[in-house]
Formats: structure tokens, sequence, C-alpha cells
């Protein structure tokens, strides 16, 4: 069986800069590990890096279609609610398109996937890959105006 964890940050929330990771085990053999900046401003949340980690888990078991199950845990009770059916209230905004994104990506393999929830303190390699991805934004943006010719 696959285990894939995924997380999302966003500095200063709503608003601040945004990212999201993932990583995908078979075992105690690492096989997917992704982080990825989302942006900065209007519509970053929280909600949305979490649910673009999240994404990113799907799209890369739909594009491998493996033959395993596949269990997915994170910190976000929100997502994790969407995902089981049991969010009595759907999100709003940008997160609205990235959660159906979610749903939409999860149809065909539901029989294959199950989610769960567990706390923040025990998704830390996600935290810290979200966290990462930001600092080195934040750096290559910096540099970039510190350094206007390169």
């Amino acid at each position: 069986m696959l285990v894939a964890r995924f997380d999302g940050a966003c500095e200063r929330n709503p608003g601040g800069h945004t990212a999201c990771a993932c990583l995908i085990h078979r075992g105690a053999v690492e096989v997917y590990r992704k982080s990825e900046y989302i942006g900065c401003g209007a519509g970053m949340t929280n909600n949305v890096a979490e649910y673009s980690g999240l994404l990113m888990i799907l799209k890369w078991f739909n594009a491998h279609e493996p033959k395993e199950r596949l269990h997915i845990v994170g910190d976000a009770r929100l997502v994790i609610r969407r995902m089981t059916r049991k969010a009595t209230k759907p999100p709003a905004g940008i997160c609205a398109s990235l959660a159906d994104d979610c749903v939409q990506a999860a149809f065909w393999y539901r029989r294959w996937l199950s989610f769960e929830w567990q706390p923040a303190e025990q998704n830390g390699e996600c935290d810290a890959m979200c966290q990462l991805a930001i600092r080195d934004e934040i750096g290559r943006c910096n540099h970039l105006v510190a350094n206007p010719q390169n």
C-alpha cells in the first residue's frame, strides 16, 4: 500500500506567501516528493495551499495508475472532511475550484483511496517542505530586486 502525506502553508493567512508539499511512500521507500510555491496575494489561503498539496498527490496517482491502495494523510480537517464527504458546507472562491478538482481527480480511483486526518505535529516533514518553498521564493525575489541585472 502507498501512503501519501500532504500539507499547505500560507504565511499571513489570508493573502500571504503560499506553498504546498506532498510525500508518497511504499513501505519505507519514498516514491515521490514534491513541494511548490503557489503565490502571494488575493485569494491565497491555508485552504488553497492544503487542497493544492492534495491535488499534487492525486495527479501523481492518476498519472501512474498503480494497482494498489493509496492511503492519504493530512492535517487539514476541512480537506479530509470534503474528500470523505463529511463536509457540510462547500468551500468558496479559489478554494472551491481546487476542492472540485480534487473530488474529480479522486472520482475514478475512489475505491483505491482512503483518507485520514492526523494532527499537524505528525506532519512535520511536509510542513518543513512548504516553509522551504516559501523561503526559497522570497529569497529568489529578494535576490532579483537586489541584483536587477541577473
